[in-house]
């Protein structure tokens, strides 16, 4: 592969090939698995190595053999495992959006909300970072500061 992403409905989902370094004799990178939501029941509940090991056997299907005699090295990580995160971005099932967009940001008393779910921007830190400023403008909005 040379740059790129392919889709499946195999565990993986989303394999993503990058294309920087093409043509070098370091070894590549491949995103075996990019995975949200209920996608990612199945490889959250394995241990890291067992996660690699079966994107190994997921991608073998796609690219054939060759995946076990050129793997050297792989990673995995867990947003949903992660001790603070929990998970990695808001994710709406149909209407949830059009029913709780309008509460997600309006502020309980002195509380103000915050995060890529109080914005447009879904799972983006863009929608992280304009939350963050709304909020911040509307709680300056209602606070005199000497």
């Amino acid at each position: 592969m040379n740059g790129g992403k392919a889709v499946s409905d195999l565990p993986l989902r989303f394999t993503y090939y990058p294309g920087y370094g093409i043509g070098s004799s370091e070894p590549g990178v491949v995103l075996a698995s990019y995975t949200w939501e209920d996608d990612t029941l199945p490889w959250d509940n394995l241990s890291d190595s067992e996660r690699v090991q079966e994107a190994l056997k997921e991608m073998a299907v796609i690219h054939g053999e060759q995946v076990f005699r050129e793997f050297d090295k792989g990673v995995s990580f867990s947003w949903l495992r992660h001790p603070y995160t929990g998970g990695a971005f808001s994710f709406f099932k149909p209407e949830q959006e059009t029913e709780l967009a309008p509460h997600i940001c309006r502020p309980e008393g002195r509380v103000h909300f915050a995060g890529e779910q109080a914005s447009t921007h879904h799972a983006w830190m863009h929608g992280a970072i304009e939350s963050g400023i709304l909020a911040a403008w509307e709680f300056q909005q209602r606070v005199q500061l000497p």
